[in-house]
């Protein structure tokens, strides 16, 4: 029977979670309606290189290039990058620096479902972006707390030094949440096995060091002994750049300390919303963080989706696989892979973790002087050796399901309102609540709450839909470079690809972007010709996902089908030399045909490739082939294409210029103007991210381009 006290206290931790609950949610449908509303007044892009004054918070250095995380003095956060070679003491961190920058919005998504810069940064507090050419200037005196960020940073950068440069990046991981110097396929080893938590500071790591504190302090109940932890995590914090996981963890674990030292009942469920209300009154674009949201799903699931699992089971064993019970929905949401099997890598890399993790800690605790040279004397050198061989060990271990293939694999995205009822469908058949109404058979209010747990979902799925995931010709944001999507039923084609030197376009834009929107595999891959920014991406594709059916140069009179009333057909050239390059003089020139409505696509072809393909078709007698309703503008509106005599052969009423940043200046002035003069209205990729056609078949109107719909705006 549960005495009145313990009843009182299971009221209000049940208020406290559902207050919690109930905030969280409120927040992500008023930003989600009101994306601007708690950007701080003070925040204003400046466009002009100006001088500008803040505090360094955080320092990340790879090769080539150093990011500075700046606490501007109106209060706001911004990212200052620099790319080359510059030495960074630890003097910069928590210093009061000056620096000449223009300063701007981070980009909004490109693409539906993708990548949202801004959102991301804002969920760490960062409001503005830009990039220096030369090193901030330091003023002023810093502060003890900025003295101590130094001395802590200092630290950091001398034992990060004396690592090896094989484990180096997840050494740093492990220990500080930095993942900037990991090698990509040891990334991508720990992201699809489910144990990249191990490389984000987390409950893990606060809890390991909850364990040592206990050890060192033998459970005792002396202030002093809490004094000390709430410097150990403030140090921590610290140096990890106080991410959302850290202080989550770090709350509870202080709170969890303070009860055991005032001899008060600790409940973790009450504790994890105080730290979830903290952190949402203290910024609250961080719930839109994936930090924040795996560390508090992670935490609910330990606490309430392993009570659906059977008492027989382990402890450790069942913790890990109602993590992955629920992690698994939120991974093929976010990530777009699963992995069914993770709970079996989990275990041991997480037993593997636990001694290497306080290892590496103590040798970063008592300080690594020298680069290779180790802790003075056998116990150091004892710290620093197995640290690193336990690194390795579990590197090893966690890349060998990658050689079988076999334990993760791509999902297309599951809708928002399917994993919104999967998740919450799980905490809430796991939950006391739950029990009650089934002891009590108060079936009315489990359909009750049901029903409010489905309204949530809609109205979540109904807060992320985009049009342009629906529509059937998108042009696909990839920066400086083409691509062309189109779907038609349960077959999709894309027609050229981008491609950049530095990024794997592929990989990290056309991969995601597909499997977002609805495409498990790809169907036809067509390149227009061999220029980089147009075929590179489409192989990169090609290597990481399914592509059924890969053409390049195609040639007139080449017909593909993807539908009825679909087929993409080629008009130009007229044929190649066998081994002939396919350059901008002989670019493949695409029609789309979808049910009546014409895009034409002309890849990079020169003004004298177009003239030469008009004369063509106009000595056969059938010039009316190159009429379209749709031009997806040749050579990202260089001005070298794009010729009066193409614009009369085609007569377009929607240009749109596939183009990024460059310094080519591409659109050229003179392609803007002659579409202009034509009233062609123009669309632009650079400009609106994404843009998709809507086409649809009625008996009344036809065939016809019912909206067009831009990322940024709608048509």
């Amino acid at each position: 029977m549960i005495g009145p006290e313990r009843g009182r206290e299971a009221v209000v931790r049940r208020k406290l979670f559902t207050f919690s609950v109930g905030v969280l949610i409120g927040l992500y449908l008023i930003l989600s309606l009101w994306p601007e509303l708690f950007v701080p007044g003070s925040v204003k892009e400046d466009l002009k290189p100006s001088v500008h004054c803040g505090t360094v918070t955080g320092i990340t250095v790879k090769a080539g290039s150093t990011v500075f995380t700046i606490r501007d003095e109106r209060g706001f956060g911004v990212k200052l990058s620099y790319f080359g070679e510059f030495p960074v003491g630890p003097e910069y961190m928590g210093s009061r620096v000056t620096y000449k920058a223009a300063l701007k919005f981070p980009e909004v998504r490109r693409n539906p479902h993708c990548y949202d810069e801004r959102k991301i940064l804002r969920s760490d507090g960062i409001f503005l972006k830009g990039y220096v050419n030369e090193r901030p200037d330091i003023i002023g005196e810093k502060g003890l707390a900025g003295a101590y960020a130094a001395l802590l940073y200092g630290q950091k950068v001398r034992f990060e030094e004396a690592l090896p440069d094989d484990v180096r990046g997840v050494i740093s991981g492990m220990i500080f949440g930095d993942t900037s110097d990991i090698p990509e396929d040891v990334r991508d080893d720990f992201r699809r096995n489910g144990t990249a938590h191990i490389l984000a500071v987390s409950g893990l790591h606060i809890g390991i060091l909850y364990k040592i504190y206990e050890k060192l302090t033998r459970s005792s109940s002396n202030p002093v002994f809490l004094v000390l932890l709430v410097f150990f995590l403030y140090s921590y914090g610290t140096i990890c750049m106080w991410r959302p996981s850290v202080v989550r963890a770090g709350t509870m674990v202080l709170m969890k300390a303070a009860a055991r030292t005032f001899r008060l009942r600790y409940d973790s469920l009450t504790a994890m919303s105080l730290s979830a209300l903290i952190l949402m009154m203290r910024q609250p674009y961080v719930i839109f963080g994936n930090g924040f949201q795996l560390s508090f799903l992670a935490i609910l699931s330990i606490k309430i989706a392993i009570r659906i699992l059977p008492a027989r089971i382990p402890e450790t064993v069942a913790s890990g696989l109602a993590v992955n019970m629920v992690l698994m929905i939120y991974q093929a949401y976010v990530f777009n892979y699963v992995s069914p099997l993770a709970v079996l890598i989990n275990l041991p890399a997480i037993y593997l973790a636990g001694i290497g993790i306080p290892l590496n800690m103590g040798a970063f605790a008592l300080g690594i002087p020298g680069k290779g040279a180790g802790l003075p004397g056998a116990a150091g050198s004892a710290l620093e050796i197995c640290g690193v061989s336990v690194t390795r060990l579990l590197v090893g271990f966690n890349s060998i399901p990658g050689t079988m293939g076999t334990l993760s694999f791509d999902v297309k995205n599951p809708p928002l309102m399917v994993t919104v009822i999967g998740v919450a469908g799980i905490m809430f058949y796991g939950s006391e609540y739950y029990d009650i109404l089934r002891i009590r058979k108060l079936r009315k209010k489990g359909v009750r709450f049901f029903a409010l747990i489905l309204a949530a979902a809609v109205v979540a799925g109904t807060s992320v839909y985009d049009p342009i995931s629906y529509d059937e010709v998108i042009f696909v944001d990839v920066g400086q470079g083409a691509c062309v999507r189109v779907r038609s039923g349960g077959n999709d084609a894309l027609i050229d690809g981008g491609g950049n030197h530095d990024f794997n376009v592929g990989k990290n834009t056309l991969k995601p972007y597909l499997l977002k929107n609805g495409a498990s595999d790809l169907d036809l891959a067509l390149a227009t010709h061999e220029d980089l920014d147009h075929i590179r991406g489409l192989e990169e594709l090609a290597d990481c996902f399914d592509v059924k059916n890969f053409v390049t140069g195609s040639v007139r009179g080449d017909v593909f089908r993807l539908g009825k009333g679909v087929e993409i057909r080629t008009l130009w050239p007229e044929q190649l030399e066998p081994g002939e390059k396919q350059e901008n003089g002989n670019s493949s020139v695409f029609m789309v045909d979808y049910r009546g409505i014409r895009i034409l696509i002309m890849g990079d072809l020169d003004a004298e490739g177009e003239k030469e393909m008009i004369r063509c078709y106009s000595e056969s007698g059938e010039v009316g082939l190159l009429k379209a309703d749709v031009l997806s503008v040749g050579h990202h509106g260089s001005r070298y294409s794009t010729s009066e005599e193409l614009l009369d052969a085609v007569d377009p009423s929607l240009a749109v210029i596939q183009v990024g940043r460059n310094n080519y200046g591409h659109p050229s002035r003179e392609v803007l103007e002659k579409l202009k003069a034509r009233g062609i209205e123009v669309l632009r990729n650079d400009i609106s991210g994404a843009i998709g056609l809507d086409i649809t078949v009625s008996r009344i109107w036809g065939t016809r381009i019912k909206k067009v719909h831009a990322e940024t705006g709608h048509h």
